[in-house]
């Protein structure tokens, strides 16, 4: 039994170096570098925690934080309630060239999210964009609108944007719950009287409860993570309109050189993105013990 085990041990040598070198090394140096402050010259100094107090004293974060935090809940919502829509028109039975209407619902999950915001940036443009263009013309607007340069619309116009890319993930898994659903329940139900909506609510959505839950969670950790599509769409502003955490760690970093607070911002970021993982397990576990 030994000698096989240390085999397995050899086996996953490989993988265990791999995951070290990606993730735990970068990982350790950067919770060290939050603890350091970097010169021009690239020298550190042990600072302690100072870099946290100050990553905590400006408001600019915690505007930040609560960024993310509504972008990442009004965008899980909406992609939640968009793939369900498009999940339940793709299982209607009588729905022609169906297979096609799945390549072309696809095709935004296709697209990297650096390509999405690209286009995304041009459509809302304020003087060439299409949006402006369109609504110019049936009259919705009287001038055009700075979707992109305005605080009002900025941070909704990404949240559109991140939508539209994000919506095929919520809709595969749903479709997929849709077409595990026994069509003998929806029978006994139309049996028994009840209407569309009333075997929608008692026959669809129970079936697909534990689907959603774990697809909104996931989608709702990947919205907190979102850094290309905002980046490339507003780089943050208008004057922090939209910065995020993944934005504001690249700002410190880049533009401002303050390595030690960005470093402090990613570890801070960790901090939440690991208690939401434990909330999702704990709430997944809940689930399961319900099926």
């Amino acid at each position: 039994m030994g000698h096989y085990l240390r085999y397995g041990y050899l086996f996953i040598t490989p993988a265990f170096v791999a995951i070290t070198l990606a993730l735990i090394y970068p990982m350790l140096s950067g919770m060290l570098l939050s603890l350091q402050q970097v010169a021009i010259d690239f020298s550190t100094t042990f600072v302690g925690l100072a870099n946290y107090e100050m990553v905590l004293a400006n408001p600019v974060f915690w505007r930040t934080l609560g960024n993310t935090f509504f972008f990442a809940t009004v965008s899980t919502i909406c992609t939640l309630g968009v793939g369900l829509g498009m999940a339940l028109l793709l299982n209607y039975p009588a729905l022609r060239m169906r297979t096609l209407w799945r390549v072309l619902f696809l095709m935004p999950w296709t697209i990297s999210h650096v390509a999405a915001g690209l286009g995304w940036k041009w459509i809302l443009d304020t003087l060439y964009g299409v949006a402006n263009d369109l609504l110019l013309r049936i009259g919705a607007i009287s001038e055009p609108v700075l979707w992109l340069a305005s605080r009002d619309w900025a941070l909704a116009s990404v949240i559109v944007a991140n939508i539209w890319r994000s919506y095929p993930f919520l809709m595969l898994l749903l479709l997929a719950g849709l077409q595990a659903i026994p069509q003998q329940q929806y029978e006994t139900a139309a049996v028994d009287g009840a209407s569309p909506w009333r075997r929608f609510i008692h026959v669809t959505l129970p079936n697909l409860r534990f689907l959603i839950f774990v697809g909104t969670i996931l989608d709702f950790v990947f919205n907190v993570r979102q850094f290309d599509l905002i980046y490339v769409m507003t780089r943050g502003g208008p004057r922090n309109a939209t910065e995020v955490l993944p934005t504001f760690v690249n700002r410190l970093a880049f533009e401002f050189y303050q390595y030690g607070q960005a470093a402090a911002t990613a570890v801070l970021m960790l901090v939440v993105l690991m208690l939401c993982t434990i909330v999702y397990m704990r709430l997944l576990k809940v689930a399961r013990e319900q099926e």
